[in-house]
């Protein structure tokens, strides 16, 4: 295996690690743990919390949206983990998803700064380096006009 075929399988590897610690985060947050784990996406998890509160207010429909935003991010991720074996670009797509999401932690981070959401950029900082490591990795070992990979 060359170093561009490994880089790709990096960047996957950390794109499952990412999408399943997001899905055991919103897990722990419908069972209303105070446990949360970082190197995970926020965006689902803030659907979920808006659903939860505004359940709170009585508002059913809210939390249905909340949790549906969640599943079909968490879907999304999961295509473009599972399709990126054959296809870069579903990494370029998991890149640009991921990267809406750092956008959003950021601003979660300008407007409710706590030191715990500095851990929270940094590690969304380093699945970013996975991922344009993946995509670039992903152009080197496809053919010019082809999407298609040649990784075993």
């Amino acid at each position: 295996m060359n170093k561009a075929e490994q880089n790709y399988q990096r960047a996957r590897a950390n794109l499952l690690v990412m999408t399943l610690l997001t899905v055991l985060n919103i897990i722990l947050i419908v069972a209303d743990s105070t446990i949360s784990f970082p190197f995970s996406a926020i965006i689902p998890q803030l659907a979920v919390i808006a659903g939860i509160y505004l359940l709170e207010e009585s508002f059913w429909a809210v939390i249905v949206i909340g949790i549906s935003i969640a599943a079909i991010s968490m879907a999304v991720y999961f295509l473009c983990y599972f399709l990126s074996r054959k296809y870069f670009g579903w990494m370029i797509g998991a890149l640009c998803l991921f990267s809406l999401d750092t956008l959003v932690c950021l601003l979660y981070t300008v407007v409710f700064f706590d030191v715990i959401y500095l851990i929270e950029i940094a590690f969304h900082g380093w699945v970013l380096y996975y991922l344009i490591l993946g995509v670039a990795s992903g152009r080197k070992l496809g053919k010019i006009g082809q999407d298609k990979l040649t990784v075993s």
